[in-house]
């Protein structure tokens, strides 16, 4: 199951959840309840309500969702990057790659899961990695739904699908593969592994204790440009593993931030947040030397590093990379069989 929804949601599949069981049998599937397109728009708040159909939820929107504990968030805009220039030259090998997994979805389930998905913003919590959250815009609650079924009948598994007014549960043999989806709207749809409490379900779809409120949180996004493609925020709790990991390289950062936007080439920003410009200044200092060094390793391509600006801004230290197309080229080309093999 696992292995089939990481693709899904990655490369904009769809949320099969077929490989769910270990045992070869028919999928059941159970309807409980009167199943709605939409949860009570009264009971949620005015801020999380779904975009029209055919346009994109704000980021504000898809934030709302989230519980206010979630440490790092990661956006994903489909949409946005099947429309850039870089998409039509690195696009088709992405495909290529995963071009039986698609072409199984698309076979089971009756759509084209690429020109589907909208966005994808997926919460973590480092201290809870049980209860991460992910908030999908673009597949509609019924073809879903028949796709759960149809995916696991075509590898002989079995899950149970109950729907229950805004929720969708789908029961596997491993309580730990559980998937539980409450839907914001008939195309959005808030997604936790491993939580029957639909209580919590409800919480999110409502908007209650959320990340919206955490102030932390709110001032590391709106540092990272939104617009982009792909953009990602963090504000690392107390004891974080993540902060923890990223502390080997000096002190311990309080959030990070930034994107990646898609032209001809690439556009890189990181932003890692200290408690003062002293230790940002200082955590460049450190990082020079191994640029250095990668420079030297790459002989007469380390030309590339060069691109890569480290600057402090207050407490921010900023690293930022803009590739042009032959940048990229060049990179394809050290890659090697590496990146050749996603054409074949």
């Amino acid at each position: 199951m696992k292995r089939n929804l990481s693709l899904a949601i990655a490369l904009g599949t769809t949320l099969c959840i077929a490989p769910a069981c270990s045992k070869e049998k028919k999928p059941e599937t159970k309807t409980e309840g009167k199943s709605t397109d939409t949860a009570s728009e009264a009971a949620r708040p005015t801020e999380t309500k779904t975009a029209p159909k055919g346009s994109t939820a704000s980021a504000s929107q898809m934030l709302a969702y989230m519980p206010a504990s979630t440490e790092i968030v990661i956006s994903f805009s489909m949409q946005s990057l099947t429309t850039s220039p870089l998409w039509k030259q690195f696009g088709p090998m992405a495909l290529a790659a995963a071009s039986s997994e698609l072409g199984q979805i698309e076979e089971a389930c009756g759509f084209n899961p690429i020109a589907k998905l909208k966005s994808v913003y997926l919460g973590v919590d480092t201290t809870n990695e049980k209860q991460p959250v992910l908030v999908v815009q673009g597949f509609e609650r019924a073809e879903l739904t028949k796709c759960i079924s149809s995916m696991a009948e075509k590898e002989g598994k079995k899950v149970t699908v109950e729907e229950e007014g805004a929720f969708t549960f789908v029961h596997a043999d491993a309580k730990d593969e559980n998937i539980n989806i409450a839907w914001a709207g008939n195309d959005t749809l808030i997604m936790v592994p491993e939580q029957d409490d639909k209580a919590y379900l409800q919480a999110r779809l409502d908007g209650k204790d959320s990340l919206s409120a955490n102030a932390a949180f709110t001032k590391a996004a709106g540092k990272a440009n939104q617009a982009a493609p792909i953009w990602f925020a963090a504000a690392f709790k107390e004891g974080s593993p993540a902060a923890q990991g990223l502390g080997q390289m000096g002190s311990a950062p309080s959030g990070v931030f930034g994107s990646i936007g898609f032209t001809s080439g690439l556009e890189l920003a990181v932003g890692v947040s200290f408690a003062d410009e002293a230790a940002a200044k200082s955590t460049i200092e450190m990082i020079k030397p191994f640029i250095g060094m990668a420079k030297g390793q790459l002989g007469p391509n380390g030309a590339l590093l060069d691109k890569l600006q480290l600057v402090a801004q207050g407490a921010d230290m900023m690293m930022s990379m803009n590739l042009s197309e032959a940048d990229l080229a060049t990179l394809q080309a050290l890659a090697g069989p590496m990146m050749g093999g996603l054409g074949q």
